[in-house]
Order: structure tokens, then C-alpha cells, then sequence
């Protein structure tokens, strides 16, 4: 394969190594229901539709849920993840 078409490759899917890709969010600003709000917007902005799960540090999976919950998405999974920094949330792209 060659340089040319490994560019070409959706950045959604990795047919080599099949990891997970996630969108990344770093804003540390606000608390937790306002992080996911904007997260989880312009999310839905850039793929017209929401992820099938949020991951945070596992820290903060409860606080998660509870705020999903506030903004009405109850049944959005969250999944916790050291790798995962307090203030990032990270939104699976190839979850389809």
C-alpha cells in the first residue's frame, strides 16, 4: 500500500490494527454537564449523530452519567478510562 492510499483511508475506520478512534475534547472550562454539552454538540454538528458511548477518567463516570442525565441522554454509556485526562471527554468515532 502506498503512502498515497493510506491517506485516503476514512479516519473512522483503521482496517489495520481495527483500534477504537475517538474525538477528543480537552476543555477544561466549566464543570462536567457543560463539557459534555459542548462536546456532545458539536459532535452531533460534525457527523449528524450522537456517539454510541462517552469516555471520561474514571474518576468522573458517575458524574458523567448524572449529567447526561441532566441534559436528557440517560441512556448514553459512559465508560471509564485511565488514559483519559479529568478535564478531556473523548467521543468514539468507529462505533457505528
Amino acid at each position: 500500500m502506498t503512502n498515497d492510499q493510506c491517506t485516503n483511508l476514512p479516519v473512522t475506520h483503521n482496517q489495520h490494527t481495527n483500534l477504537p478512534v475517538y474525538r477528543v475534547y480537552r476543555d477544561g472550562r466549566g464543570d462536567l454537564t457543560e463539557r459534555l454539552r459542548e462536546a456532545l454538540r458539536d459532535y452531533y454538528g460534525r457527523h449528524g449523530r450522537l456517539p454510541g458511548s462517552v469516555v471520561v477518567h474514571p474518576s468522573l463516570k458517575e458524574e458523567a452519567a448524572e449529567a447526561l442525565a441532566a441534559l436528557e441522554l440517560p441512556r448514553l454509556p459512559v465508560k471509564g478510562v485511565g488514559g483519559c485526562l479529568v478535564p478531556e471527554v473523548w467521543l468514539p468515532m468507529n462505533d457505528q
